[in-house]
């Protein structure tokens, strides 16, 4: 008669034996951040369609035979922006210029890298004074700025769009005064990321950066970015006087969008005010993939 197994063989064979990968769907009203949390390696993590009005660090790591994955239940149907969920109203200043309150306490410079404005799907340019954003001329030979962009001031936000056009009419996204990054992968491996569209960052929509070890293994597939300063980076870490940055990353199929170009020298070139100077030294000119940290083994293609 075969025996029966003792508590301690029952446990340690349950101790012994592989965690069970789960899919975890969450909506637009839950926390991403929760979410991401509980991520155990072969987990996938699944964005149910929706706008998601959040940003999140991903603080678990996967394995190279079951990595962690955070994808769209539908790609292309999952939104995660980092703009404000009600857009203020603007009230006329003068002319083609608007404003509205804006509550960025303490910010001194014009707004690069902390503010973000996206109006009808075009990045706007960031004025570097009231002076500029009203005569559109930066004072240097023929070239000039372009006709619409906004202007950061203490708690007061100003905007000019193409033609004078109220802002109020039009679909305007402006990033919270509390979100910089969207989704920083910090120090994790094996992950993948794929089919999210990341929109209104003022610095990184993703950013791929170290903690207590760098990053390594990370598939960012079939994403979309708009208005970001650098839709993806990375950051090193130094150990031992050592530089080291994240390493076999894979980007695929990817699609970018930063600023309208031809917008703006469309519309420079009918009022023969080239806007060559502007476009070159614009600080919408960021980067759509900036690999740094002394990286290695970065594979991108097919974007």
């Amino acid at each position: 008669m075969q025996s029966r197994l003792s508590l301690m063989e029952l446990a340690l064979l349950v101790t012994a034996s592989p965690l069970v990968a789960a899919s975890v769907t969450v909506s637009p009203e839950q926390s991403l951040q929760e979410a991401a949390d509980k991520l155990q390696p072969g987990d996938t993590l699944v964005l149910a369609e929706g706008t998601y009005h959040q940003s999140f660090v991903l603080t678990r790591s996967g394995t190279a035979g079951s990595p962690i994955t955070i994808k769209a239940a539908v790609p292309g149907k999952v939104i995660i922006t980092g703009a404000m969920e009600a857009t203020p109203k603007f009230e006329q200043l003068e002319g083609p210029i608007y404003k509205t309150k804006w509550s960025a306490k303490g910010l001194k410079d014009r707004g690069t890298r902390k503010v973000w404005v996206v109006a009808d799907g075009r990045s706007l340019y960031n004025y570097t004074s009231m002076e500029e954003m009203k005569t559109c001329k930066p004072g240097k030979g023929r070239d000039t700025t372009p006709l619409e962009g906004f202007l950061c001031r203490g708690d007061e936000l100003y905007i000019r769009l193409l033609g004078g056009a109220n802002p109020n009419q039009a679909n305007v996204a402006i990033s919270r005064p509390d979100t910089t990054v969207l989704l920083e992968i910090k120090g994790q491996q094996h992950i993948v990321i794929e089919g999210l569209r990341l929109r209104v960052a003022p610095t990184h929509a993703i950013l791929i950066s170290s903690r207590n070890d760098v990053s390594r293994h990370v598939v960012i597939r079939d994403c979309c970015f708009l208005g970001a300063y650098e839709a993806i980076a990375s950051r090193g870490m130094r150990k031992n006087d050592r530089e080291f940055g994240p390493s076999d990353v894979t980007v695929e199929y990817c699609e970018f969008s930063n600023y309208p170009t031809y917008d703006w020298l469309h519309y420079s070139m009918i009022l023969e005010q080239p806007a060559w100077g502007a476009l070159y030294h614009s600080t919408l000119g960021g980067n759509a993939i900036l690999p740094g940290g002394n990286v290695t083994a970065w594979k991108i293609r097919h974007c």
